[in-house]
């Protein structure tokens, strides 16, 4: 039964190409587009900040009000090796 969907599925996107290819990269660029937003939405709300440290392997964040960015100083902490 499932290889019969999916003989009908390919022979659908055979016989439309054009919109196949757009129905295709309009869903693709809606996931993308949303995945940007979301991530955007995150940052504001957590206000990741990066440390600039020279090894570089420490990220802090500090919770603050949301939607705005957060503009206090967060010491990095030192690297932990494991």
């Amino acid at each position: 039964m499932f290889k019969q969907y999916l003989k009908q599925a390919l022979q659908m996107l055979k016989e439309n190409r054009l919109t196949s290819v757009i129905s295709i990269l309009g869903t693709a660029l809606s996931i993308a587009m949303i995945l940007v937003v979301v991530l955007q939405f995150q940052i504001r709300l957590v206000g990741f900040r990066r440390s600039r440290t020279v090894t570089g392997c420490s990220i802090s964040s500090a919770y603050g009000p949301i939607l705005k960015p957060i503009r206090t100083t967060v010491t990095p902490q030192p690297c932990r090796t494991v």
